[in-house]
């Protein structure tokens, strides 16, 4: 936990902010880099910024701050200390908390639990306490497996007799969007997690967003999914800059978040 901003007073109290770059924009607009979305908030309302081992907040609102004891006015800056709050005109406060060196760094992925997948069965039963693998602890999934590769060879028999007896087969588009279906939230996870080359906060990212649409809150997912969609390009272009190319994961990454942006597009 390097640095991070707690939300202790407004809608959201108890959230926290992690502080991931050296330059950061919070505010209510999707494209800031911390979105808040509190009606009180201006779409940008200051920049954060660390170096030479402290952060400095400018405050690009149009109402004045309070930061600990002192009021920083529209255009001013201040430096922000560890455990000090920065209040709000309309009663936001946010309080720096950091550790070690508290440079900006990375979420960590275990600062986050990702939600469940929805209607998702667990593909593997684990041994009961004692039991070995291969032993009868494991048997209901082999069983269940086994069950369902015969299913899918029964299907795949059947829609070859179909094809091979009809004259006039031809796909749909229906058919031919199924075909090129991106891959659903789990898989795209763990896509994510076995590719070296991404960024290992991007399914972090991804899981907070999912999380958000499952809650239904439509608006916070649409931000954290509008942050990735930056982050992804963001990775994407640096791969292209050092001459590298594009791994798949990333790419089906990005299509699966324009996706969830903007459907149908």
């Amino acid at each position: 936990m390097p640095a991070k901003l707690l939300i202790t007073d407004g809608p959201f109290s108890g959230e926290e902010l992690w502080i991931e770059y050296e330059v950061l924009r919070l505010g209510s607009d999707m494209s800031c880099e911390l979105v808040l979305n509190d009606p009180s908030v201006e779409p940008h309302a200051l920049t954060i910024r660390y170096g030479d081992g402290k952060y400095t907040v400018y405050n690009r609102g149009a109402g004045s701050l309070t930061l600990d004891s002192l009021t920083i006015a529209p255009s001013e800056s201040g430096h922000w200390r560890n455990g000090k709050s920065l209040r709000f005109p309309g009663g936001l406060v946010l309080k720096l908390e950091t550790s070690g060196d508290g440079a900006p760094a990375r979420r960590p992925a275990e600062a986050y639990i990702p939600p469940a997948p929805l209607d998702v069965e667990a593909s593997v039963v684990p041994p009961t306490e004692g039991a070995a693998a291969g032993q009868p602890g494991d048997q209901p999934a082999k069983e269940k497996s086994n069950a369902s590769a015969i299913l899918l060879g029964l299907l795949l028999a059947a829609a070859a007799v179909f094809i091979l007896f009809s004259d006039s087969f031809t796909p749909s588009d229906a058919q031919t969007s199924a075909a090129a279906a991106l891959p659903e939230f789990p898989e795209m996870v763990s896509l994510l997690q076995k590719e070296p080359a991404c960024a290992p906060d991007l399914w972090v990212m991804l899981s907070r967003a999912h999380a958000e649409e499952y809650r239904g809150d439509d608006e916070r997912a649409a931000a954290e999914y509008r942050k990735l969609r930056d982050r992804i390009v963001w990775e994407k272009n640096l791969i292209l800059t050092q001459g590298k190319p594009v791994p798949d994961a990333l790419a089906h990454a990005e299509a699966y978040v324009r996706e969830k942006i903007t459907p149908g597009l």
